[in-house]
């Protein structure tokens, strides 16, 4: 789970930002973008991050075995916050992208001037939405050799993108649904077909 948004007090799993929504001259968000922390509460309207969780399982009942364990959250805690505060709903804002970036930030490569046959710069993937986010590029696990590559919609608006992956000399147009996720397996020949989870083609046995 990525997120989660509520005004409940009630303890919640997530993971890349939590965010409540209130009224002040007009319907505001205010968010918890975080990098490694999973367990957020809204007590009385207060947003509130779980930093240190020291419980062997999910122990409801105070059940615990006799037995000594090493518990999850031990030793020195380091991680990082932030704080996004924006106009409207959560869910029709720009908190996934700004949450996906804080979390997977680039790496850079130190390179020195060589031969090779690839120009200076160029394009890997591109997506023209900016509310269309892709989480996965992997091979196919039937080991074909295509590779599959999932996307979703992060604001609940219905939405068609032109994506093109030059790696993979793929060049196509996808439509989503509001808040959809589409998984779509590319040839090697740049053909695109949706496919679902377990990477079965849609429409075919």
């Amino acid at each position: 789970m990525p997120f989660i948004s509520w005004n409940l007090n009630t303890i919640e799993p997530a993971g890349r930002w939590g965010a409540i929504s209130f009224d002040d001259g007009g319907r505001r968000t205010l968010a918890l973008l975080n990098d490694s922390k999973y367990s957020y509460d809204c007590p009385d309207n207060d947003l509130r991050l779980t930093v240190i969780r020291n419980v062997i399982f999910a122990d409801h009942y105070s059940n615990r075995p006799a037995a000594n364990f090493n518990f999850t959250d031990e030793g020195i805690q380091r991680f990082e916050y932030g704080v996004f505060v924006c106009d409207g709903e959560a869910e029709k804002s720009d908190i996934m992208n700004e949450a996906a970036i804080f979390n997977i930030r680039p790496a850079a490569v130190p390179e020195s001037f060589h031969k090779g046959v690839l120009p200076q710069r160029k394009g890997f993937l591109s997506v023209d939405r900016d509310n269309i986010i892709m989480t996965a590029l992997k091979f196919c696990e039937d080991r074909s050799g295509d590779c599959v590559a999932r996307f979703y919609e992060t604001r609940g608006e219905d939405t068609r993108a032109h994506i093109v992956c030059e790696m993979l000399n793929a060049d196509f147009n996808v439509d989503f649904g509001h808040n959809e996720i589409k998984t779509l397996r590319i040839s090697k020949n740049g053909e695109v077909r949706e496919t679902d989870f377990l990477e079965d083609v849609v429409g075919q046995g």
